[in-house]
């Protein structure tokens, strides 16, 4: 019986590894990264994404959100200093790996949107205490919760976040939420598409490379993957540091660039001279 016992719990291992999802490199090796996506309202409220995450999940934390009770707070008559503040959204996306490398980024909204989304308050009654978050950002979740019902209900092929797409955060483009990510540790690091222009910081560079997906370092992307994306370094350059690479730069020359897919995640890695130590590549997540 105990043997049976142990087959059974064996076969069942087997089952479930064989049913989990995973990330493959080139040579067939599965690829134990993850990441990890929190979307802040006004600090009341957090929403979480990751890897693997479903549609049923994140509709579970939504519905959860939602099923506060609200009043509105007109800021017109709120007194003066009487706590009347909205920090409108922002967000936080941690990468981890196999190797134990781990970058925290910060997730800024676009500004326009981000200020507009700041009007009134909606008192939230919780269990423990009475939280405020603006009434904008109540309307949001409302259309979250739709987003989510949608991706429930249809039962299309997309039903999970994977390791380079966020449900989350393609349900916040769809409601009008767009943003940027930034280094916590040096914000003068950023990619952009605009306008048929790649535009970077830091400049002038050696090269740029983007991957798809989301990477802690610059190590286990060159051994892992493939950059998707290449912006290649000028020659000749007369600089001793072969940096000649000047933002902005025409879309045309940036080889892959036309294939990237939109609202996937993907890692820019900025090598700013020759000979660079690995370790001092600094990088940023990229969402076309």
């Amino acid at each position: 019986m105990g043997f049976l016992l142990k087959f059974l719990v064996f076969v069942s291992l087997i089952i479930v590894s064989a049913c989990r999802p995973a990330t493959i490199d080139l040579q067939g090796n599965e690829i134990k990264s993850t990441w990890h996506f929190f979307l802040n309202f006004d600090e009341s409220i957090a929403l979480v994404d990751s890897e693997q995450k479903s549609a049923q999940e994140l509709r579970n934390q939504i519905a959860t959100a939602l099923a506060q009770r609200f009043s509105f707070r007109d800021p017109v008559k709120s007194a003066v200093g009487d706590g009347f503040s909205n920090r409108g959204f922002t967000g936080r996306f941690f990468i981890g790996s196999e190797k134990n490398y781990s970058k925290q980024l910060h997730w800024v909204p676009s500004g326009l949107m981000n200020e507009h989304w700041r009007f009134a308050e909606c008192s939230m009654d919780s269990r423990f205490q009475q939280q405020l978050i603006s009434c904008e950002a109540k309307s949001f979740l409302v259309c979250l919760n739709q987003r989510a019902d949608d991706a429930v209900t249809l039962n299309s092929q997309n039903q999970s976040s994977t390791a380079n797409r966020s449900l989350l955060m393609d349900w916040a483009s769809d409601c009008g939420l767009n943003g940027r990510f930034e280094n916590l540790l040096d914000r003068n690091v950023s990619i952009k598409i605009d306008k048929g222009q790649v535009i970077f910081s830091p400049t002038p560079l050696l090269s740029l490379l983007v991957y798809k997906g989301s990477w802690s370092s610059y190590e286990e992307a060159s051994v892992k993957a493939v950059a998707a994306a290449t912006l290649p370094d000028v020659v000749p350059c007369e600089r001793s540091d072969g940096a000649c690479l000047q933002s902005p730069v025409p879309l045309a020359r940036c080889l892959g660039c036309d294939t990237l897919e939109s609202g996937k995640i993907h890692t820019a890695f900025f090598i700013e001279r020759l000979r660079q130590n690995y370790n001092d590549i600094r990088s940023v997540i990229f969402i076309p």
